[in-house]
């Protein structure tokens, strides 16, 4: 099903309010609304009210573990995977 040429929103991807985010990351709502307003974390708004999508969330923190193993040399098998 096609929305605005958009594919939906799969069922088992939830959406998820900051707040929600901020517990997954263990981080302020404001950090939240900081990675949104700088681009790396991708979201949406519905009548106003930020939305972001639980698969963004998995490719944030799919990104910072890789940012961090390149700045630490951390190898890839000691990270926990996080999908």
């Amino acid at each position: 099903m096609y929305f605005n040429g958009l594919t939906m929103i799969e069922k088992k991807d939830r959406v998820l309010r900051p707040d929600q985010v901020s517990e997954i990351l263990k981080v302020s709502r404001r950090t939240v609304y900081r990675l949104v307003a700088e681009g790396e974390l991708e979201a949406f708004r519905v009548r106003g009210s930020l939305r972001i999508r639980e698969s963004a969330v998995r490719a944030y923190v799919r990104r910072q573990i890789a940012l961090f193993q390149r700045e630490t040399g951390v190898a890839e098998d000691s990270v926990p995977n996080v999908t």
